[in-house]
């Protein structure tokens, strides 16, 4: 970040029990930031809050794909002077669709698209009312191009790319910076459950670093609207783009149907 003063005395940081969301939070401590840690394990919070993290910390519990948990995290946080929100939680499903377990299209919509639909408009209002601060919203390279075979993952992915980018301009006006991040594959505690169901060595994409994410985005901020981070993933998209959309969701399908690990049919 340029200028940190700008964001104020506290951060909150989603998805902070581990993986991109905890390097974010350790990364805008290091800047001098307070940080509220959200996360469903309060265990994971605390262990993160009390060994990585030097400033003041908030620990909230809370399950943001319930109205439940978001109402908690926005009571926890309303008499803090809050200028900056990281929202990194989720989940991923990749598969055939039709091989999907009944609650996981809902569970994904929950969290990418409900709750950041929900959290994002109240703490944009918040931060209008205290003359700005900065968003940034955690999507994916799967969210930029249709993607066989992880098809609702990419869909919630894209809804997260394309809110962020939409509110990067409509709320700069209202001096609040709004940041898309769009990472590859990350080595993280769900890059690690999808080690059962994708073979990784098969994709062509590399598994970065959580903590090169969180800084090339830290450093991102107010300075642009959309970042891929690493350099190698960049240049994955950039080809991307140029390719014909048909080609592109062609190759993301074959790429991901070698991948699959065959799972065991359950019994009926």
């Amino acid at each position: 970040m340029r200028d940190p003063r700008k964001y104020g005395e506290w951060a909150v940081v989603t998805g902070a029990s581990s993986g991109i969301g905890r390097q974010f939070a350790i990364g805008l401590a290091k800047q001098g930031m307070k940080v509220i840690l959200v996360a469903r394990s309060a265990d994971a919070l605390t262990r993160t809050a009390s060994q990585d993290i030097a400033t003041e910390t908030k620990v909230i519990s809370a399950d943001l794909a319930t109205p439940k948990g978001r109402d908690l995290l926005l009571h926890e946080i309303a008499g803090l002077d809050v200028g900056l929100f990281v929202h990194s939680a989720g989940n991923a499903y990749v598969g055939p669709y039709l091989d999907a377990p009944d609650a996981m299209d809902e569970q994904l919509i929950a969290i990418h698209v409900s709750a950041t639909a929900h959290l994002t408009r109240v703490i944009s209002q918040r931060l209008e009312a205290r003359g700005g601060g900065g968003i940034i919203l955690i999507s994916s390279v799967f969210g930029m191009f249709p993607v066989p075979f992880s098809s609702v993952y990419g869909a919630v992915k894209a809804f997260i790319l394309n809110l962020g980018e939409a509110l990067a301009v409509e709320l700069r006006d209202k001096n609040i910076d709004v940041l898309s991040v769009a990472p590859g594959g990350t080595k993280t505690r769900m890059g690690d459950q999808l080690g059962d169901v994708i073979d990784l060595k098969k994709m062509s994409m590399p598994m970065g670093d959580p903590a090169v994410v969180a800084q090339e985005s830290l450093a991102a901020l107010g300075q642009r609207d959309t970042i891929v981070p690493a350099r190698t993933n960049r240049l994955m998209t950039r080809m991307a783009q140029l390719m014909p959309r048909k080609m592109v969701k062609k190759q993301f399908g074959k790429m991901l149907e070698a991948a699959l690990i065959p799972q065991p049919q359950s019994e009926t």
